[in-house]
């Protein structure tokens, strides 16, 4: 997972048309307990899509090969890892709060042992709308949701 000086762009920061991209507080929170979970001795076996930004500058936060992507719940049975490592997990802001909390749940019963985030990673914003979908959802014929394909926020 390529970080362009992911870290450098937070410590010196960048011109406005530098292409950089500034994921928000929950995403800069992310990054903050990437760095507690390194520093406590944990690979971090971190749960987004390939080639997002959030995902990639989040890679870009922690030392290479510390960090493992996990997209989907097949790919927890494909982890390397064993009961005795010591691992933790995250999850990218802008995900779907259904798909993560079953990837979450056979993390947890792959690796009894893992780390858990103090908080949601999911945005607040994300699982709000989220939940507005489904509450509206059914009274619809039809519900048009907008937005980047890349995000289901």
């Amino acid at each position: 997972m390529e970080a362009p000086a992911a870290r450098a762009v937070r410590t010196v920061g960048l011109p406005l048309d530098s292409g950089a991209v500034d994921g928000g507080p929950v995403a800069a929170a992310v990054h903050r307990q990437a760095e507690r979970q390194i520093e406590a001795g944990r690979h971090i076996l971190f749960i987004g899509h390939r080639g997002h930004p959030e995902v990639i500058g989040t890679f870009g936060q922690v030392p290479e090969g510390h960090m493992t992507l996990v997209e989907t719940v097949e790919d927890v049975a494909k982890l390397p890892f064993s009961t005795e490592d010591a691992l933790g997990f995250l999850t990218q802001t802008t995900l779907s709060v259904d798909d993560t909390h079953e990837i979450i749940e056979a993390l947890k019963a792959r690796y009894p042992q893992i780390h858990a985030p103090r908080a949601e990673d999911i945005c607040y914003a994300t699982s709000n709308r989220q939940a507005a979908v489904k509450a509206i959802a059914p009274q619809c014929d039809l519900l048009l949701v907008i937005g980047a394909p890349n995000s289901s926020n």
